[in-house]
């Protein structure tokens, strides 16, 4: 081993090697460390270390499994430690737990439902290619039932615009002033049947009101630009990266349509007078207290009435509510109305549908099921255990004011750039628009006459605004371009692009204000990363550990 890897070991391990109780001989050959009588196995340190260093682009050598190791061994101490100071056992953790066994459950049913009816063929990789390269403007109209969305439409429908309704509707005076307009949006921005819609409907066409996370969305498409220098060298060097994402997506529409079917099948159907007390409940209590004692709200008779119906039998106010504590706060929340209400109502029925079956099919038994909800678990007591170390560190205004200042450039909004394109795919057309544009003609025109591009050719070539890096990634001659200046051809392929700035806007600083709490969690997260081996120090009297630093270098690592 050379001098420099013997004295990162030394300055790491020598601690923890001081406060160890246990002899070799007594512990497995494939263990790396234990911590708290918990082992961590030479087979699972490399399965995580060649996943952290492919992500993070690392290169495989002493110093780098050292510091993985590091990093696992205090996580490690860690979560022993919460688990001393008995976080595991508090109501909110226990809680959590069976959150997470839940989550996990119907997360295996549906893998093992759904997946085997995913298929990702290469033309749905490409199409998501172009998503990834295409940016939509849209307007949008938001109203939380669906009463007031097809109202809303209903006034579309009879000439109203969106800037006239976005003064109605919206609180926000950006989009009042805006007539609700969101600015450009690329794929995996926005909620996915927001998205599936701004990308289908055509430009200037208005979609009928959208069920989102959030209510309901009108949306009017006003621009769709596709980047205009897309290769098949570029999708070829990307797809297989892409692939993942795309089934990524496909699982998760393929479950909403599940649902959806289920929800079909069962032919749920809530009481709405029931509802209507229960709604009224949550709006004028918190959600806790409606939980914790339910009795305080409605009558022995009430809460004994069925409140949600299906095929497969009925809830009443009791069950209902038991069912509630399952979920958390964050979900209670998110109902805002009737409708809101009745499809949570809804929700949980189908939750345990499918958890029952998932039961039946013994999920729950399988080791990987298991495996999910330890790792998940350990999760939330490392954050409880760094959370608790974190409280003790504090900054005044006056040191982020401070920090604001020294490093206000990171502050600084990226400059815009709105640009014209004019995309050829004939040498023959490069020369004649080149000499025209030589001529004085005007981008614009040309533009409608020449580009292959035919969405941006019927706007005048306009394909919205760009950063400088995204500027300069198309070609780095355009790293100083100024508005009003042709340049170009830009060759890639057999494509060819001319382009033309028609407007900037210049940075801007943003107020510290704006950006005090984030200089908060900042100062507190680049603290906490460089004192944390420190306070795991502190604990080495508490938990016991044993470490194998010397084991690391025989490990088979495969990059």
């Amino acid at each position: 081993m050379k001098l420099s890897s013997l004295i990162l070991f030394l300055l790491f391990f020598v601690s923890l090697i001081c406060a160890t109780t246990k002899e070799h001989s007594a512990v497995s050959a494939d263990t790396l460390a234990v911590i708290d009588r918990a082992p961590i196995l030479a087979h699972s340190f490399v399965e995580f270390y060649q996943k952290k260093i492919a992500a993070a682009g690392l290169s495989d050598n002493i110093e780098t499994r050292i510091g993985v190791l590091r990093t696992i061994v205090e996580d490690e101490i860690l979560i022993a430690y919460a688990r001393q100071k008995q976080f595991d056992k508090t109501p909110s953790a226990q809680k959590e737990l069976s959150r997470i066994r839940l989550q996990a459950l119907l997360n295996a049913y549906t893998e093992q439902t759904i997946s085997p009816l995913i298929h990702v063929s290469e033309s749905d990789v490409r199409e998501y290619f172009v998503r990834m390269n295409t940016k939509v403007k849209v307007r949008h109209l938001y109203a939380p039932t669906k009463e007031e969305a097809d109202r809303l439409f209903a006034e579309l429908s009879k000439g109203k615009t969106f800037e006239e309704l976005a003064k109605q509707i919206f609180t926000d005076p950006q989009l009042q002033k805006s007539g609700g307009l969101l600015g450009y949006i690329t794929a995996d921005e926005m909620d996915p049947l927001f998205e599936e819609t701004a990308f289908s409907i055509s430009v200037g066409s208005i979609s009928k009101p959208l069920r989102t996370v959030q209510g309901y969305s009108i949306l009017k498409v006003e621009e769709r630009n596709v980047h205009p220098l897309l290769t098949e060298t570029e999708f070829a060097r990307v797809k297989e990266k892409l692939r993942p994402f795309v089934h990524k997506r496909k699982f998760e529409e393929a479950a909403r349509k599940f649902t959806a079917t289920l929800r079909s099948t069962l032919e749920i159907q809530c009481d709405e007078r029931l509802m209507e007390k229960l709604l009224v409940v949550l709006r004028n209590r918190s959600s806790v207290a409606i939980v914790e004692d339910p009795a305080k709200n409605f009558t022995r008779k009430e809460l004994q009435q069925p409140i949600v119906r299906s095929n497969n039998g009925y809830w009443d106010v009791e069950r209902l509510v038991a069912e509630m504590k399952r979920s958390t706060e964050r979900q209670w929340n998110w109902i805002k109305n009737i409708e809101d209400l009745q499809d949570y109502a809804a929700g949980l029925m189908l939750r345990t549908v499918m958890e029952t079956e998932a039961k039946n099919r013994h999920l729950d038994s399988d080791f990987r099921y298991q495996s999910v909800v330890d790792e998940q678990f350990d999760n939330y007591l490392l954050i409880a255990a760094e959370s608790e170390f974190k409280k003790k560190i504090i900054f005044t205004t006056d040191s982020l004011r401070s920090y604001y200042f020294q490093n206000r450039s990171i502050y600084r909004t990226e400059p815009e750039f709105r640009l014209s394109g004019i995309l050829l795919d004939r040498k023959t057309a490069v020369d004649s628009v080149r000499m025209l544009l030589q001529n004085g003609n005007a981008f614009g025109e040309l533009a409608r006459r020449f580009s292959i591009q035919s969405a941006t050719a019927a706007n005048w070539g306009d394909m919205g605004f760009f950063k400088g890096q995204e500027i300069v990634e198309m070609d780095e001659s355009l790293r100083s371009i100024q508005p009003g200046i042709w340049y170009g051809p830009i060759i890639e392929g057999d494509k060819y692009l001319f382009l033309q700035c028609t407007e900037m806007k210049r940075s801007s600083f943003r107020p510290f204000d704006e950006v005090k709490n984030e200089i908060n969690e900042t100062l507190i997260t680049t603290t906490w990363l460089k004192q944390r081996s420190k306070y795991v120090e502190t604990l080495k009297n508490k938990i016991q550990w044993n470490i194998f630093p010397e084991r690391l270098e025989s490990l088979l690592i495969v990059e």
